[in-house]
């Protein structure tokens, strides 16, 4: 895929508002796209974008790119003031937890339209083919703790560990990582479960976030080194993982090894930065923080409490 066919369209689209001083070369721009927002996920399209406010009419929202349209997601009874939430890898359900209901799948065209999958779990993610979930229960000592796989209507539901949160399926379904309690205030333990061969892999230590790449056998994750946050590039099988930078918030695209992930020094936002597949670290944006990767040339950050995008643009 070129930069230019990946980019063009939103570019073109968003040229009135974006912050462009990059000159006559090739370069990364940037704008505004929501005042008031966090979290952002946006589907396999990059069309639409979940997101949360936690100011005003608190809750999920749904922003189209098309339309320009924001939209309201009511799940439950709740109102959903703080929420974990993923797309359909097809673009047409998503998944939410709110931690008064569990878990619901929802029609992303009719959020009413919804089914509740499981009273008690969180952080739900669909495998590929968007017929299966992987969730976490409650670290509570309960028989109901520990990464489970289910059908979308709760049933099929299998016990994968007894421990474990923050569930992510590998990019080809074969495997899930998780986070485990280590004893450790700094962070956790990232493993990994193999589906296929039912075998784990420690991969990291005081870890705190963390993304699979796209070739389902290497993951970014942000760790603690002597109390600084900083981005490590691990591979399954290998125990020595590279330590690439200081920063935070690894966020990849699944069909690539490319991801970004924000740097600070001293507590202040530096920006965001993009790492390819090839070793190079490219400069986005000297602000920010928290990104999410739509693809290799659109990503979406948070800046000051504002939800801003940024896009590869290469002149005509």
């Amino acid at each position: 895929m070129s930069r230019l066919a990946a980019v063009l369209l939103p570019v073109l689209l968003l040229s009135g508002c974006m912050n462009d001083d990059g000159g006559g070369s090739a370069h990364w721009v940037t704008a505004v796209l929501l005042d008031n927002g966090s979290a952002p996920a946006a589907d396999s399209a990059g069309w639409r974008v979940l997101f949360s406010r936690e100011d005003g009419a608190a809750g999920l929202y749904l922003y189209d790119y098309n339309f320009g349209s924001v939209r309201h997601i009511r799940v439950g009874a709740d109102l959903v003031t703080r929420t974990d939430y993923a797309w359909a890898h097809h673009g047409d359900r998503v998944c939410v937890s709110t931690p008064a209901d569990g878990i619901y799948v929802c029609n992303a065209v009719d959020s009413t339209d919804q089914l509740h999958v499981w009273s008690i779990g969180a952080h739900p993610r669909f495998l590929p083919g968007d017929s299966l979930i992987v969730c976490a229960g409650p670290e509570d000592g309960s028989a109901n703790q520990g990464v489970r796989i289910m059908a979308l209507d709760g049933s099929l539901r299998q016990q994968l560990t007894t421990f474990g949160s923050s569930p992510e399926p590998s990019p080809d379904g074969h495997k899930v990582a998780f986070l485990a309690l280590s004893g450790s205030s700094l962070g956790r333990t990232l493993i990994v479960y193999n589906r296929v061969t039912q075998i784990f892999d420690t991969l990291g230590q005081q870890v705190l976030s963390y993304a699979w790449l796209g070739d389902s056998e290497m993951m970014a994750y942000e760790g603690q080194d002597s109390l600084r946050s900083g981005i490590y590039l691990a591979a399954l099988g290998n125990p020595i993982p590279v330590r690439l930078a200081d920063g935070t918030h690894p966020s990849s695209w699944p069909h690539s090894n490319d991801f970004v992930f924000a740097t600070a020094e001293e507590g202040v936002s530096t920006g965001i930065r993009l790492r390819l597949a090839n070793g190079t670290i490219e400069s986005v944006t000297d602000f920010g923080s928290a990104p999410r990767m739509i693809d290799p040339f659109r990503l979406l950050f948070q800046s000051a409490g504002s939800l801003h995008q940024a896009a590869y643009f290469i002149p005509l």
